[in-house]
């Protein structure tokens, strides 16, 4: 590095190093001086002086913060020099040969180059830690973002250089650098299997005294911090260390001298998955244990994986041995290792069906179900999920109704960290049900208590044992009462467990299906309403639906319990467009439910509705760190579905996609038996236009969800990112055929994206409008519709579609009540409606109905709930400044009107041309890209692939690289082969 720069250090403090060395002790008390300069330093375009007002002294009177401002640059270009900062009338910027280096940019430029030693020497700690604008929401996001991307850079370099390090047999250093990742990332199992395997590995008694003391300060912190243990494999690495330091000689002076393990105390094997950090994805299977053709069909099993050898391990032998090391661990420790919670914890296994009557199968697990159901609304005792018992079984190759044993069901329960396992048996006596169930003490394998009860009604049955095990439980008192707070009716609970599996597995369309069956035979079924109204889709909604379900909720309510209440709150809050309310409601949420999974679920999802998407990460990472049994057989009701999901979406949306391909591949090592888990790789595998593989993988997650029609669906469009017209035509032709309305509906909605794709606009129009024959309130293809009537020259029926499309759900009057006014579901329609609108007609040149347009999407923003909605009078101002040939202005609009990597692709195709008209062909180049990284459906399906193509030729051949234009080129050719006139001529303008 020169010896004339200034180093700005943000990582772990923040402070400022003139070039002859020490710190600048002008701007060392002037923090707020230093933060604007980091984020001058950040940015990679001149920043408007409004956006850096609003920043730094919002609070303050708007004559007061321009002096303020104005003060900071003259301050800064006295320290950096004079023509280190240009400042213009509207903007500000550094000027490109300031004599200034950032640590957190070169630890940037590290990690795009993968050199990941140099990411973990320039890691120093936190970005701008300690480090707050006060009055400011809009810095604390940029520096929490900022904060999480690199934590995430340092912690990816930290998986990279452990294993190398650990591989050159390198401990020390490799024990330091995962002492750090460790204090970045508590919940990692992976960082701590690093430091304590490097710890260990010496082979000496004071290398496993480190080790085992390592451990000691991570259960500690764990405990206080998180409320939560350490991972299962690292507890097991713990107690073989310390089951080894018990076995071993008592002097080991010999050992210490030589440095060389005794064969007591080996270290690890590679091979041996208890030990080693899981950093390897789980391999993605090959055409051959694939189906070929564009058929569903069933496929082989999924490919091996490290973590499948865990099977193994959790077997009944594996259970015991884990067990026999934790208390051995437990012994030397001399009881250290305690509960963090006096309560007892609860496992329910699953209850032998010996009813005889196979119409009530289905209670083997139910009725656990239903018994945990009332546990967990009581304080007073913790409850295991029963599916985690079933998902451990099954990697053990057993099924959750085989009888288990005494033996089995101890070590299951030392597993879970249970302090009791209930079993037991469910028969028929003159007409009512008999419950026989058994109640063991996992530490001393003693019975607490034997049951016997009898009950005509199961749900009452559920209520009698659950208020037995909180009696011996000293929770005295009278029990809750399941059959009064959810339903009556135990066919509606059947559908309820149903809509439950349904939603684990992915399978929308059977989800709703199952809960609309609950509630139409108990309309005050409240969980049932609740996960109901989570399936309503914002601007394309049912809004008939939403009243329906809400005033359904309403008059529930008396038996709704307060986490269904404080639930709720949280969704009309959402809806109704109060961001910082229904934040802070989700996170009391997780606060009063912090071993629920889908609190963490609701608070994510709303961080997701906000454009959070590193915070919503931090959420679903702490909700699969939920106990430390969730990495390997989920948390409460499948809690890899609800975590993994949300991750790989986020990671997506960011334009992670190699971290969201990661995650997918976990997921399925997890569940390999998981159609959603499947599918969301596919999804990922076609943004990265890896079309064989995501094929492949499409067509097995059908296949495991049971040929579902919205699983067939995605196979549809990845044909269509993948631009084989041919093989989409020839499904068109199956779904026609097909007896299932759901997939005769998707083959008008794929016909009219391949239409489109093709250029044939009427075509497209004319299958708009016979869909709506068929389905008279189908929304988007109406809107889709518009794009096209506007593409072809007809803008006055784009825009009268449009109004009247918009008009069709009116503002809603004064509210009733709270749950039935949902005034953001009417605010996110009204700007998503309006701005498509201005979108389509922008070609016609009346900027005076923009300008109209994009001052009424930004007051009505304001009050919509989704995020998307808050940027995108930006995109119609960028399509003013466009027409105005304002390009520079254009550019800056549509960049502030962007939604993650992809978002609404037409504002990404904008972009790229605002690029291509200020001569810059490379950046448009790398905005392009960004369009492919999503779905064609949603906000994807507004710009085809063809169109896409055809703005990439040109990029590439007005960047000189002609033979990639070619090719993109040749794609628009041949889909447009056959285009209506107003679309071939257009045929000219490529290279």
């Amino acid at each position: 590095m020169p010896d004339n720069v200034f180093r700005l250090i943000t990582l772990g403090r923040l402070a400022l190093v003139r070039p002859e060395g020490g710190e600048d002790e002008s701007l060392g008390k002037r923090r707020r001086k230093l933060a604007l300069l980091a984020v001058l330093a950040f940015a990679s375009r001149p920043i408007e002086r409004d956006f850096l007002l609003e920043m730094f002294w919002g609070d303050q009177e708007e004559e007061r913060a321009r002096h303020s401002l104005s003060d900071a640059l003259s301050h800064l270009r006295r320290v950096l020099g004079p023509d280190s900062i240009s400042a213009r009338r509207d903007d500000v910027s550094l000027a490109e040969d300031v004599r200034l280096s950032v640590d957190a940019i070169a630890l940037s430029r590290a990690a795009a180059s993968k050199d990941w030693q140099r990411v973990t020497e320039l890691y120093t700690g936190p970005f701008l830690d300690f480090v707050h604008v006060e009055s400011s929401p809009s810095f604390e996001q940029w520096a929490a973002r900022e904060r999480d991307r690199l934590q995430t850079l340092f912690v990816r370099a930290s998986t990279h250089q452990c294993l190398a390090l650990a591989r050159n047999r390198q401990w020390d250093a490799c024990a330091e650098l995962a002492a750090r990742w460790l204090d970045a990332e508590p919940l990692s199992a992976d960082a701590a299997l690093y430091l304590l395997n490097a710890l260990k590995a010496p082979g000496t008694r004071d290398a496993d005294g480190k080790a085992l003391a390592a451990y000691e300060r991570l259960v500690t912190r764990l405990a206080r911090d998180y409320q939560t243990a350490p991972d299962r494999s690292v507890s097991a690495l713990a107690a073989d260390i310390a089951q080894r330091v018990a076995a071993a000689p008592t002097s080991d002076t010999d050992d210490a001298n030589t440095g060389t393990p005794s064969s007591a105390e080996s270290v690890s094997s590679p091979a041996d998955p208890l030990h080693q950090p899981r950093t390897e994805p789980a391999p993605v299977p090959t055409a051959a244990q694939q189906p070929g053709d564009s058929s569903v069909a069933p496929t082989a099993s999924p490919p091996s994986h490290p973590r499948r050898r865990l099977a193994t391990w959790i077997g009944i032998a594996g259970l015991g041995a884990a067990a026999a090391g934790a208390l051995a661990f437990a012994a030397i420790r001399g009881g250290a290792e305690s509960s963090s919670s006096s309560k007892p914890a609860i496992a329910i296994l699953a209850i032998g069906n010996r009813t005889g009557d196979t119409t009530a199968a289905w209670l083997a697990t139910g009725l656990p179900q239903m018994i945990v159901a009332d546990l967990s609304r009581s304080t007073a005792v913790d409850v295991v999920d029963p599916s985690r018992i079933t998902q451990l079984l099954q990697r053990a190759s057993r099924r959750a109704t085989d009888e288990i044993s005494l033996g089995t069901a101890l070590d299951l329960g030392r597993r879970l960290g249970a302090t009791w396992v209930v079993g037991g048996t469910l028969s028929r006596s003159n007409g009512a049900f008999v419950l026989e169930f058994d109640v063991h003490d996992v530490a001393s394998g003693k019975l607490v208590r034997p049951y016997v009860l009898s009950d005509p009604d199961v749900m009452s049955l559920a209520d009698h044992a659950a208020a037995r095990l909180l009696a011996a439980a000293d929770a005295h008192g009278p029990g809750p009462r399941l059959a009064e707070v959810e339903t009556s009716s135990l066919a509606a609970y059947q559908h309820y467990v149903h809509a439950v599996q349904a939603a684990d597995e992915g399978r929308t369309l059977d989800e709703r299906r199952e809960l609309d069956a609950a509630i139409g035979l108990d309309s005050g079924f409240v969980a049932a309403l609740r996960l109901r109204m989570s399936l309503s889709n914002g601007a394309e909604a049912d809004q008939d639906t939403i009243a329906r379900l809400a005033a359904a909720f309403e008059h529930a309510a008396p038996r709704a319990s307060e986490h269904d209440r404080l639930e709720q709150s949280v969704y009309v809050a959402l809806r109704n467009g109060e961001r910082s309310r229904s934040e802070a409601l989700a996170r009391l949420l997780v606060q009063q439910y912090p071993r629920d999974p889908y609190s963490y679920k609701m608070l994510a999802d709303v961080y997701v509705t906000h454009g959070l998407w590193a915070a919503a990460d931090t959420v679903l990472t702490r909700e699969l760190a939920l106990d430390s049994l969730a990495a390997e057989a989920g948390q409460g009701p499948c809690a890899p579905c609800v975590a993994y999901a949300g991750l790989i979406g986020d990671l997506a949306a960011e334009g992670d996609l190699v971290d969201a391909e990661h995650a997918a591949n976990r997921w399925i090592a997890l569940q390999p038996d998981l159609p959603a888990a499947w599918e969301a790789l596919s999804s990922v595998l076609s943004y990265e236009q890896r079309f064989d593989e995501a094929l492949e993988i499409a067509r097995r997650a059908a296949y495991l969800a049971g040929n579902d029609p919205e699983y067939r669906a995605s196979i549809g469009r990845i044909l269509l990112m993948a631009r084989r017209w041919h093989d989409a035509d020839t499904l068109i032709a199956r779904w026609n055929a097909s007896p299932s309305r759901e997939l005769r509906a998707d083959a008008f909605d794929l016909r009219m994206l391949l239409e489109s794709e093709r250029g044939q606009l009427h075509a497209a129009v004319r299958t708009a409008d016979a869909f709506r024959e068929h389905v008279p309130d189908a929304g988007v293809l109406q809107l889709m519709k518009g794009r096209d009537l506007a593409r072809l020259g007809d803008y006055a029926a784009a825009t009268q579609l449009y109004e009247a499309f918009s008009h069709a759900h009116p503002m809603p009057g004064p509210a009733r009540s709270p749950a039935s006014t949902l005034v953001g579901d009417w605010a996110r329609a009204f700007c998503w409606e309006h701005a498509l609108e201005a979108d389509a007609i922008a070609g016609s040149g009346d900027t005076l109905r923009l300008h109209a347009l994009a001052d009424s999407i930004e007051t009505i923003s304001a009050r919509s709930y989704y995020g998307r909605d808050w940027r995108l009078a930006h995109h119609v101002r960028g399509l003013i400044a466009m027409h105005d040939r304002r390009y520079a202005e254009a550019e800056r609009e549509f960049r502030a009107a962007r939604w993650g990597a992809a978002g609404w692709t037409r504002t990404v195709a904008e972009l790229a041309q605002a690029q291509l008209a200020l001569g810059r062909p490379r950046d448009a180049i790398r905005t392009l890209r960004d369009g492919y990284i999503s779905p064609l459906d949603a906000m994807g399906r507004y710009e085809t692939r063809t169109e896409l193509d055809f703005l990439m030729a040109s990029a590439f051949q007005r960047a000189g690289q002609a033979d990639s234009a070619r090719v993109y080129a040749g794609y628009v050719r041949t889909a447009w082969n056959d285009a209506d006139p107003e679309v071939k001529q257009l045929l000219a303008q490529l290279p």
